[in-house]
């Protein structure tokens, strides 16, 4: 399970390196560090609106990174 675990938190990584700094940090600090939007607009010297669409535009750039890779990995005939 350790190892499941390490594996998973590399990925999840490799997923944030890919977006803007911007909005990797924001999602770290919301489902990292637990923070609240208003917390993340100080932390980040931005507006609530603007923290929101960080983490907001994050996860919607990080759903379609995991889109186009599930559909990248070659399907096993005997599934069709």
């Amino acid at each position: 399970m350790v190892l499941l675990a390490k594996e998973r938190a590399a990925q999840l990584e490799a997923l944030l390196a890919q977006l803007s700094d911007a909005q990797a940090d924001a999602l770290r600090l919301r489902f990292f560090g637990g923070l609240k939007f208003h917390e993340i607009a100080a932390a980040m010297q931005c507006s609530l609106n603007t923290a929101k669409n960080r983490v907001r535009m994050g996860l919607v750039r990080m759903a379609g990174l995991l889109d186009g890779a599930a559909q990248a990995v070659p399907r096993d005939r005997d599934e069709e």
